[in-house]
């Protein structure tokens, strides 16, 4: 997902008889999403993995320092 513009990239395969859609054009799409409350969407390149288990770094301003603490996650869909 582009945060500026909020458009999401993706590649489908369907049939296209009479090649109506030509490279480089593109189409409008229609897709069902899906509203998931009591959940925390984090990066995905945030998530370490580590022997199995998934884990996010949390800094928390303390002071006038910054404390990180690691935080097991329990991932849904990526």
């Amino acid at each position: 997902m582009e945060p500026n513009t909020g458009a999401i990239q993706v590649a489908v395969k369907y049939p296209n008889p009479g090649n109506v859609l030509r490279p480089g054009q593109y189409a409008k799409i229609r897709a069902r999403t899906e509203v998931r409350k009591g959940v925390v969407l984090v990066p995905q390149r945030a998530v370490t993995e580590l022997q199995g288990s998934f884990q996010v770094d949390v800094v928390t301003p303390t002071g006038g320092s910054n404390v990180v603490s690691i935080r097991p996650v329990k991932l849904a869909r990526k």
